[in-house]
C-alpha cells in the first residue's frame, strides 16, 4: 500500500454521514413533538398531529436504515402510573350513584344544547372504544391462527406481538370501563380471508394496518388517558405494520378519498403558469431599472 494512503472514510463521506445522522435525529424529534402536541389538541387536529408525527417517526427510522446510521429510539408515552390507578377505580366510579339522573329529572325542560353535544360526544367515544376492543380481539385471533402457519423464523416475533395484543385488548377494556362503556362480548372466532391463511405474514401486516384508523379515531374522540393510550397505540401499530411488510400509508390512520382532492394542473397549464410568473418578474425588474 502506498505511503500516506488513508483507509478511513473520506471527508465528504464523513460530512454526509453526520448530516444524515442530524436529519434523522431532527425528524425523529419533530415526530415526537407532533405526537406530544396531539395530547391537548382539538379532536380532528389531534388525529392529524398524531398521524403526522407517526409518519415522521417511521420516515426517520427508514432513513436511518438506508444511510446506515443508528435508528432513533422514539418513546411515545402511553398510560402514566396515574392513569393506571385511575383505570383501577373506573368500575367503582361507574357504579357510584350519579347526580346526573336526579338533576335531569328535576328539569322538565330537558338538558341544554351543550349537554346534548356532550352526550353525543360520549356516544361517539363509547363506539370508538367498543370498536377498539373488537379490533384487538380480532387481531389476537388472527395472530393465534397465523402462529400455526408461519415459518419458524417468524414465530418468535409473532408470539411476542400476540402477547402485546392481548395486553392491548385488556387495556382497551379497562379504558372502556373507565368511561362506563360496556365491552362487546368475546366472539368464539372470526372469519379470515383465504389470502390470510395462504400468506400469514402478509395477512398479519394487513391486520395491523387495519388497526391504524381505529386508533386514529380514538385519538380524535377521546382525551386524557384514553387519548394518550391511543396515540401510543397508533405509533405501535404503524411499526408493526412495517415489520410485517405492510404499507401504513403516507399519514397512518388518516384515510384520504382521492376523488375529493382538487385536480392537479396538467403539465401544459403548469408551464404556462410558470411562464406568466417569469414574465411578471421580468417586467418588475425592467420597471425598477427605468423609473
Amino acid at each position: 500500500m502506498p505511503s500516506g494512503t488513508s483507509t478511513g472514510p473520506s471527508p465528504s463521506a464523513t460530512v454526509a454521514a453526520a448530516s444524515a445522522d442530524e436529519l434523522v435525529a431532527r425528524l425523529s424529534a419533530s415526530g415526537v413533538q407532533r405526537t406530544s402536541d396531539a395530547v391537548a389538541a382539538d379532536g380532528g387536529m389531534a388525529r392529524l398531529l398524531a398521524a403526522v408525527g407517526t409518519a415522521q417517526l417511521l420516515e426517520a427510522s427508514a432513513l436511518a436504515g438506508a444511510v446506515g446510521v443508528p435508528a432513533p429510539v422514539a418513546e411515545i408515552s402511553g398510560l402514566t402510573p396515574e392513569d393506571v390507578e385511575q383505570l383501577k377505580l373506573g368500575v367503582q366510579d361507574c357504579l357510584a350513584p350519579s347526580s346526573t339522573a336526579a338533576s335531569s329529572a328535576a328539569s322538565p325542560a330537558g338538558p341544554p344544547a351543550a349537554d346534548l353535544s356532550e352526550e353525543q360526544g360520549s356516544s361517539l367515544l363509547a363506539a370508538a372504544l367498543s370498536m377498539t376492543v373488537k379490533t384487538e380481539a380480532e387481531t389476537v385471533y388472527g395472530y393465534q391462527v397465523a402462529l400455526t402457519r408461519l415459518e419458524k423464523s417468524s414465530t418468535q416475533a409473532a408470539s411476542l406481538l400476540l402477547a402485546r395484543h392481548e395486553q392491548l385488548q385488556q387495556e382497551a377494556e379497562e379504558l372502556s370501563r373507565l368511561h362506563c362503556v360496556n365491552t362487546p362480548n368475546q366472539e368464539p372466532g372470526y372469519t379470515l380471508k383465504p389470502e390470510f391463511l395462504q400468506a400469514p405474514s402478509a395477512g398479519l401486516g394487513s391486520l395491523e394496518a387495519g388497526t391504524l384508523p381505529i386508533y386514529a379515531d380514538l385519538v380524535a374522540l377521546s382525551e386524557g388517558p384514553a387519548r394518550r393510550w391511543a396515540i401510543a397505540g397508533l405509533w405501535e401499530a404503524a411499526r408493526r405494520s412495517v415489520q410485517w411488510g405492510a404499507d401504513p400509508g403516507a399519514v397512518p390512520g388518516v384515510l384520504f378519498n382521492a376523488d375529493q382532492l382538487p385536480p392537479l394542473p396538467d403539465e401544459a397549464a403548469a408551464d404556462e403558469a410558470t411562464r406568466k410568473v417569469d414574465d411578471a418578474a421580468a417586467d418588475d425588474e425592467a420597471t425598477a431599472g427605468h423609473p
